[in-house]
């Protein structure tokens, strides 16, 4: 995985990435999907957009 530098804008979001780290098995499988299905979205609502 490629590793990169970025300025993080809204602190309360990255601290609630501590837990999904420390969960296993099914449930960290679910909590990834979940955001990268939200993620996703997001980026096709952004693409339509313009």
């Amino acid at each position: 995985m490629q590793q990169s530098l970025t300025m993080v804008k809204d602190l309360e979001l990255l601290y609630k990435f501590e837990v999904p780290q420390e969960l296993t098995g099914e449930t960290r499988s679910v909590v990834n999907t979940f955001l990268d299905m939200v993620i996703r979205d997001f980026r096709t609502k952004k693409a339509y957009a313009q």
